[in-house]
């Protein structure tokens, strides 16, 4: 889907549409970008080159040479480090040109680098921004009717994604389909009126996401070491991230909130002891913490030597976002308290 979407952005922005002038281009640029606005003499467009999902080069009297690159986000994760390797290749490629960044994603997404360059755009800005520039299109323009489906469809999209948000419990299939098949969900059962929509173009994870980032907002806590809003076969969840250390071996420990359930999570990152040594030595401490926290189960490690438990939490997505946010508040809390016991037995 990204690539579909930055293919018809490119072109939105190149020479090859004729429904914008080089006027109203230069201005939906800077405006995706945050920039000030000011009109280019040249605007040259590629799509996925050296990675960039789109880079655009402009130049002018004033600004000089400049080079835009837009990382594009409709449903994909940003990968680990990847919007840092991307400044450090622009920084190899553009040297001593000016340089910028966007972000483009429908839910928008924090921006996970070490350097604070990245401008975040929605696309229900981006929506904003073209059907701006379509007040003063060409309409005798032929491609002037691509732009204007294009508007429509993720006017659309983010039209749904508010809807969602608005009505969260007439949407239970964004959190039960996930993981489905297209052929594998019923359409026409939920009371939503975009979730077909939704469903079609298997955006349920996507709206996942930022419905957690919205009940992370509103919980606000003080976060246990690195956050992040994540996913695993198509569920969405936040993962607290944190490492301990002794003289001896590195422990990585999660709390992590997935499809309402609680998991605090222990594992051995040096591999200085096998799964039966590891669960072996932590068992008892876990069996005694569920013992003692009614509902808590003990998750048996499947292959690295690590152990966990969890909290069911059944659908929770039936409830208010206040009672939800309320809920979850108090058994984070009660999961730090079971992490630190933990912790406690290593430092």
């Amino acid at each position: 889907m990204e690539k579909v979407h930055s293919a018809v952005i490119g072109w939105m922005l190149s020479e090859n549409c004729i429904a914008f002038d080089k006027k109203e281009k230069s201005k939906l640029l800077c405006q995706i970008f945050g920039e000030s606005i000011t009109t280019f003499n040249t605007i040259n467009v590629s799509v996925e080159n050296h990675h960039f999902d789109i880079l655009i080069v402009t130049e002018n009297e004033k600004t000089g040479k400049i080079y835009w690159v837009i990382e594009n986000k409709v449903k994909s994760s940003q990968r680990e480090r990847q919007l840092d390797d991307y400044v450090n290749t622009l920084t190899e490629i553009a040297i001593g040109c000016g340089k910028r960044y966007c972000l483009l994603s429908l839910i928008s997404e924090k921006p996970r680098c070490e350097n604070d360059v990245w401008h975040c755009t929605t696309y229900g800005q981006l929506a904003g921004y073209i059907e701006s520039a379509l007040n003063h299109a060409n309409e005798d323009a032929k491609d002037s009717i691509f732009i204007n489906e294009y508007h429509d469809c993720i006017k659309t999209l983010n039209t749904a994604l508010i809807d969602f948000l608005n009505n969260s419990q007439s949407y239970p299939n964004v959190f039960t389909d996930g993981l489905k098949r297209k052929e594998d969900k019923q359409f026409g059962m939920a009371k939503g009126q975009f979730a077909d929509f939704i469903g079609q173009n298997n955006l349920e994870t996507i709206f996942q996401k930022c419905f957690l980032g919205i009940i992370l907002q509103q919980m606000d806590i003080e976060p246990c070491g690195k956050t992040a809003i994540n996913e695993t076969r198509g569920t969405a969840l936040i993962d607290y991230l944190n490492y301990w250390e002794d003289n001896t071996h590195t422990v990585e420990s999660h709390i992590q909130i997935q499809n309402g359930t609680f998991k605090v999570f222990l594992c051995n990152i040096n591999n200085t002891s096998n799964k039966e040594d590891f669960v072996g030595n932590w068992l008892p401490l876990f069996k005694a913490i569920c013992e003692k926290h009614d509902g808590w189960k003990i998750n048996s490690p499947k292959t690295k030597p690590s152990l966990s438990i969890s909290l069911l939490g059944k659908e929770w997505y039936n409830n208010p976002q206040k009672d939800i946010v309320v809920q979850w508040k108090k058994r984070y809390e009660l999961a730090m308290k079971i992490q630190q016991s933990i912790i406690d037995k290593i430092i």
